[in-house]
């Protein structure tokens, strides 16, 4: 019996560090209400839809290794932030997470010119758990060609707005915003 526990305890501190997290290396958000202005690489994404307007944001992960066995995203949302999220926008509070082709993602990005947004590769369901906001994300396993990836962070037709920084104080716990993991 305490062999077989032992083996088990082995077995998932291999796992975790076969584990990589990246984050990205552009987050670049793009707006319908100033549709030719670009925003540039920023520290925080936005993602908005009301009947006036909308607002994404391009995320890319950079120099990402070849060789992975499964690769998934993931979003983290840090119990004491930085996020804001309007809580009056009815549930569920979702975005999907789509697929960017068709050119690179880059600072001089608007709204009326940014490479073709494609298939939805995962749905982030964002919900409230007491005091807190927890992010759940479904159908998020990715190709994993090293390289680059770029995906597009958009609000689906009904009132939202999500704002989150991105941060990746890894040692401290402090991590915010979205990754790419790769096993």
């Amino acid at each position: 019996m305490k062999q077989s526990f032992f083996a088990s305890v082995c077995l998932l501190l291999a796992a975790a560090e076969a584990q990589q997290v990246f984050y990205p290396s552009l987050i670049i958000p793009i707006a319908s209400d100033q549709p030719n202005q670009a925003f540039g690489t920023q520290t925080s994404g936005t993602i908005k839809w009301t009947q006036a307007n909308a607002a994404s944001t391009e995320i890319v992960f950079d120099n990402l290794p070849a060789g992975g066995t499964k690769c998934r995203l993931n979003f983290v949302l840090n119990k004491n932030g930085p996020w804001n999220l309007d809580v009056k926008s009815p549930q569920p509070w979702q975005f999907g997470i789509y697929n960017i082709i068709g050119g690179y993602v880059g600072q001089q990005d608007t709204w009326n010119k940014h490479p073709l947004v494609t298939n939805l590769v995962a749905n982030v369901t964002l919900s409230a758990v007491g005091a807190q906001i927890r992010a759940d994300v479904s159908e998020h396993t990715v190709p994993c060609a090293g390289g680059k990836a770029q995906y597009m962070l958009q609000s689906y037709p009904r009132p939202f707005t999500f704002s989150w920084f991105e941060l990746n104080d890894v040692p401290a716990g402090n991590q915010n915003g979205i990754t790419f993991v790769i096993q």
